[in-house]
């Protein structure tokens, strides 16, 4: 049972990097520098829902697109 369960989580991972692998991806120190903002301030924003992100881990992941499509609304 256990190695079916892995199985399965290797199929959905394999099928998570297919539909992102042309995603270009940010980090949040990259993302402050865009905004010119600080990093509690992006904290804020991640909670808030107004900047969209991803984690992986301990680290935090933007879409650039999305990134750039927030920049237009602002």
């Amino acid at each position: 049972m256990r190695k079916l369960s892995i199985e399965t989580n290797i199929a959905k991972a394999q099928e998570l990097i297919q539909i992102h692998e042309n995603d270009e991806f940010l980090r949040s120190e990259d993302v402050c520098r865009l905004f010119k903002i600080s990093n509690s301030t992006l904290k804020n924003y991640r909670t808030e829902g107004i900047i969209p992100c991803y984690k992986l881990g301990k680290t935090y992941l933007y879409k650039r697109l999305e990134i750039e499509a927030v920049m237009q609304k602002l």
